[in-house]
């Protein structure tokens, strides 16, 4: 054949500039098709094996993993008889018998593709030497005397096969310049792959952009020094800040003097350092982070709280390439979650305070002196009953006066009782049996670690109280100090457990009692005048016994009762002589102190009729003892050892003072003693105080006076 090498060379310099592998297999089809003699150009190039069950050369095919695909094909087709174009061969068909050619199958094309050797055949009068003839009809019928088969090798790899049927002979000179038109070929085809990939790719990256600008979320990427190099439209909108700040270069953010990145800018000032050492610990290390912080938006001028992740992309070495991450507003969950957190503390505080305020009920019902009815008749208590019906339902703070054990606790709990409150609980504070450095935390509580063996947290008298009454018994007691922290509570409605900085609103009915003359104490510096004049909105002064004799017979009567039912012991009635000595004593302990002699006497009398012999009848101090020798001296003998005297000595001083243990009036005063101290001999004495028991009136027949 006359092969037109200027021809082959200018489709080799057309295929340099075509950026598509379909144009490039046309190109060279077409250039050897317009060659003189050429019947017919294809191109098969390798690809899997994707039509083996119709393949009509799935039979001769060794590994249907892969196979040559016909890709492009042209030629000059011609009539046998007529030198005409066959109009029954379209030579620019792919689809035909040869679509799939086995790769080292029996066809000279899969061999050739196999073992990317090239093959030149030439048409001979003997039969038996064109094995390489598949279909010897066409042969004839086209006129082809030569067949030439190249290799397309790219780098190595064979990447299809070039083959050309020709009507002339093809010479080794020609066959040689087949040979570097393949070469030019298959460089093409490599080079269109690559142009489609990356136009692929770019086309996919760029999908990928513009899903990433119009995500709604921010979107962005770091490059592997920590350098942002794309953030989505946004982060920018909800930021407020522009692209080129957010991208601006190291070397100009660093001459600020800091190194937080202007992509972070909008951090929190609380949030910034740690975000920062997080954030180039991770550069360093090359790896992703996450966290939690809150960003301010522009958009309405507050902070949300943002979960920021970022995971690192490699190269195929290994070597991290940038960073590629997102930040989420997660502003509505953060405030769900505290809400929830909230929700949770105040539940655990209403469970802390229903299980104190339970156990304070329960030991309140245990205890002997919750008794509803109070005993009674004589114009000093009837007095003082209808105070307390009058100030019970308002909300005022109240001051109980009254000496000791005349029944300043009964009092409040009358007020209580009768007031609005008496759905939730009265709970009472003795101020004067507990130690000053606790004062604060019975009254307030304490959170867990407040102070050296605060091992857990407390729930304060006042916050049990909330809704409710507190009862503060022994006021005058509170150290100065406490005073004004009480006074604080009184006022704005509101404290702070000790160790706290947690603010807590209470709705508290406050009544205090006291034995001292506050006034007084008011005077001296001893107790604050604001915090007197906070607590005596409503003074009830509760009469001693001594004031209100009429009411003994009838209170004696019902103390027996009472101590028949507990002693078991059986009591019909109590002796006029008994009685009218009852009457006649001046009962410095009050209603406590008769008590007490009933209940002694119910113990210890033989007789169902109680009368009291002289060992337990209640003398008056002027008539028995002249002095306080004397009555040392008639409780003990010489035969009372060291320790005996001193807790008959301290028994003494306790009844005198009430009990009251602390303060300028208190036994420790007395005896020259701390609190503490007279607390820690009391116990090792074996000193408590006695038990008073005021209860329910009887609901068995009532004892009677006798002759």
């Amino acid at each position: 054949m006359a092969m037109n090498v200027a021809s082959l060379q200018k489709v080799a310099l057309a295929l340099t500039e075509s950026q598509t592998t379909e144009s490039v297999l046309s190109l060279i089809v077409r250039g050897l098709a317009e060659q003189s003699d050429v019947a017919l150009a294809r191109v098969w190039l390798k690809g899997p094996g994707d039509r083996c069950p119709a393949c009509p050369m799935r039979r001769g095919c060794p590994d249907r993993r892969e196979c040559l695909h016909l890709l492009a094909s042209s030629g000059n087709p011609i009539d046998w008889e007529a030198g005409e174009a066959d109009t029954f061969d379209d030579y620019s068909r792919i689809d035909g018998h040869y679509s799939r050619v086995p790769i080292d199958g029996e066809l000279k094309i899969g061999k050739v593709g196999g073992a990317g050797l090239p093959v030149l055949m030439h048409r001979n009068g003997d039969e038996e030497k064109n094995e390489w003839i598949d279909r010897s009809e066409w042969v004839e019928r086209q006129r082809v005397s030569s067949f030439a088969a190249q290799p397309l090798i790219f780098e190595g790899e064979v990447l299809g096969v070039l083959g050309l049927f020709s009507r002339a002979l093809i010479s080794e000179e020609e066959f040689s310049w087949l040979r570097t038109f393949a070469d030019s070929a298959a460089v093409a085809i490599a080079n269109a792959r690559i142009a489609e990939e990356k136009k692929k790719a770019t086309d996919e990256l760029r999908l990928q952009i513009e899903v990433l600008q119009n995500l709604p979320v921010t979107a962005w990427t770091v490059t592997a020094d920590g350098q942002l190099d794309f953030v989505n439209h946004f982060y920018l909108e909800i930021m407020g800040q522009s692209l080129e700040a957010c991208t601006a270069p190291m070397d100009v953010w660093n001459k600020s003097g800091s190194d937080l990145p202007p992509f972070l800018a909008n951090l929190h000032p609380d949030h910034k350092e740690r975000i920062r050492e997080m954030f180039w610990a991770s550069i360093r290390a090359g790896k992703g982070w996450t966290f939690e912080a809150p960003f301010m938006h522009t958009a309405d001028g507050r902070y949300h709280w943002h979960l920021d992740r970022a995971v690192a992309l490699r190269d195929k070495q290994g070597r991290v390439v940038r960073f590629v991450g997102s930040c989420a507003d997660i502003d509505d969950l953060k405030q769900a979650e505290e809400r929830s957190r909230k929700a949770y503390e105040e539940i655990a505080a209403l469970k802390a305070r229903l299980e104190e305020e339970n156990s304070y009920l329960l030991e309140e019902i245990h205890k002997e002196n919750n008794f509803k009815d109070i005993i009674g008749s004589s114009p000093a208590l009837l007095k003082l009953l209808d105070n307390v019906e009058a100030a019970a339902p308002t909300n005022a703070n109240v001051l109980i006066f009254g000496e000791t054990g005349s029944g300043k606790e009964l009092i409040a709990r009358a007020v209580h009782s009768h007031s609005a409150r008496k759905g939730r609980a009265l709970v009472k504070v003795n101020c004067g049996a507990i130690p000053a450095d606790l004062v604060e935390s019975e009254l307030f509580g304490h959170v867990k670690g407040a102070f050296t063996g605060a091992s857990q947290a407390r729930v304060g008298r006042f916050e049990l109280a909330d809704g409710g009454t507190l009862f503060l018994d022994e006021v005058g007691e509170l150290p100065l100090a406490t005073q004004v922290k009480l006074l604080r509570v009184l006022q704005e409605k509101e404290f702070e457990p000790v160790g706290s900085n947690r603010t807590i609103k209470i709705d508290v009915r406050v009544i205090a009692a006291t034995n001292r003359d506050l006034e007084k104490a008011v005077r001296s510096g001893q107790f604050r005048s604001d915090l007197y004049y906070r607590l005596n909105v409503i003074p009830l002064r509760v009469p001693p016994l001594r004031d209100r004799r009429s009411d003994i017979p009838e209170m004696v009567l019902h103390f027996a009762t009472q101590a028949s039912r507990r002693t078991g012991k059986e009591t019909q009635g109590v002796s006029q002589e008994t009685m009218r000595t009852l009457v006649d004593y001046s009962w410095p302990g009050n209603v406590r102190e008769l008590q007490n002699v009933i209940e002694r006497g119910v113990i210890l009398s033989k007789r169902p009729v109680l009368k009291l012999g002289p060992d337990l009848l209640p003398v008056d101090d002027a008539e028995a003892v002249p002095d306080a020798r004397q009555a040392f001296e008639s409780r003990t003998d010489a035969s009372a050892s060291l320790e005996e005297v001193e807790k008959l000595h301290i028994l003494r001083v306790l009844e005198r003072t009430g009990w009251i243990i602390s303060g300028p009036g208190g036994a420790g005063a007395i005896l020259k003693l701390h609190p503490n101290t007279l607390r820690s001999r009391m116990k090792k004495l074996g000193i408590s105080r006695p038990a008073h028991v005021i209860s329910s009136p009887p609901q068995q027949q009532a004892l009677h006076v006798t002759k």
